[in-house]
């Protein structure tokens, strides 16, 4: 059985977050993108500590899809570098496990 995976990534908007979410949800490449709304992040950019406000975003996607989101985030995010961490699930839930992977498609 595929295994399934969470992915963390930040961007600049709501607006943009939803686009991107709704964007993977309607290609079947992840089965729910959770939204968090704003948070302040410090981070070292060209030299310097920089600050902005951004929008987290979890999905739950099966693993063999990271890179098909990778691609697609690649073409749409606004940011040069933008975030996309891959978080392995070790255990979860038998139904939800189920649900995720019968919510996506897989591509390898």
């Amino acid at each position: 059985m595929d295994k399934i995976s969470m992915l963390y990534a930040t961007f600049p908007s709501q607006q943009e977050a939803q686009e991107t979410v709704r964007l993977l949800l309607d290609r079947k490449l992840i089965a729910c993108g959770n939204i968090l709304p704003q948070m302040q992040s410090f981070y070292w950019w060209k030299g310097k500590v920089e600050s902005s406000n951004e929008v987290a975003v979890l999905m739950k996607t099966r693993a063999s899809c990271f890179f098909a989101i990778e691609s697609q985030l690649k073409k749409m995010h606004s940011y040069d570098v933008p975030v996309l961490i891959e978080i392995p699930i070790i255990n979860a839930l038998n139904e939800y496990q189920s649900w995720v992977l019968r919510e996506t498609q897989a591509t390898e």
